[in-house]
């Protein structure tokens, strides 16, 4: 799935293939999070996301990975 952001208007492709084209007439999302979910109107709705890109011009680096717990757990175990 891909979904293509150009200014308010947003076209969503599976499997390469253009499903859906829609617009924000009323200009409602200028900026905000991205946000991944599966059906919140199921109890029991499950979802998982695997291999997430968000690419553009304004978009944040991605973040730092010094003085994270997984790096910081490596660097215990991996000691003498």
């Amino acid at each position: 799935m891909k979904i293509v952001v150009k200014g308010f208007h947003f076209d969503l492709y599976i499997n390469g293939k253009l499903l859906k084209k829609v617009e924000d007439k009323g200009k409602t999302f200028k900026s905000g999070p991205v946000a991944l979910v599966s059906d919140k109107h199921q109890e029991a709705a499950i979802a998982q996301f695997d291999y997430v890109k968000v690419e553009g011009d304004r978009i944040p680096m991605a973040v730092s990975e010094v003085g994270k717990l997984a790096v910081s757990w490596a660097k215990i175990r991996n000691s003498d």
